[in-house]
């Protein structure tokens, strides 16, 4: 028995639905994983460019992935974690990096910082 044209499409629509199914599993362990090694940054300053938009600043060395990971937003704070992937290549960050986030609700008087750490300073 030989497959129709239609049996072919059908089962080349499977194989492709699968295979978005498992890369997109992937790509979520890959994130939680990334996010179960990679250590916190550290925030040292930020500036607000308006009310529902700051910007971070992190080291960062050389070729190296920073991301922001999380916001999580309180009536009294707002913190953020960032991730730095650095190649395994000797060096130090010797850059300061800038990194958007964009909040649910206005600054205001909250303050900004990466948990577990003094709150970052505000630069104007």
């Amino acid at each position: 028995m030989t497959a129709t044209p239609r049996t072919l499409v059908a089962r080349r629509s499977v194989r492709i639905i699968r295979n978005l199914v498992l890369a997109s599993v992937a790509t979520g362990l890959f994130g939680a994983m990334l996010n179960s090694i990679l250590p916190a940054e550290s925030i040292d300053l930020y500036r607000a460019i308006d009310d529902t938009t700051i910007e971070v600043s992190v080291a960062e060395a050389s070729l190296a992935w920073t991301m922001v990971w999380v916001v999580r937003e309180t009536p009294s704070e707002v913190l953020v974690t960032v991730h730095t992937l650095q190649p395994p290549l000797p060096g130090v960050r010797d850059a300061i990096g800038w990194r958007t986030v964009h909040l649910s609700a206005p600054l205001g008087d909250r303050s900004v910082s990466a948990p577990g750490v003094p709150p970052a300073q505000r630069r104007p």
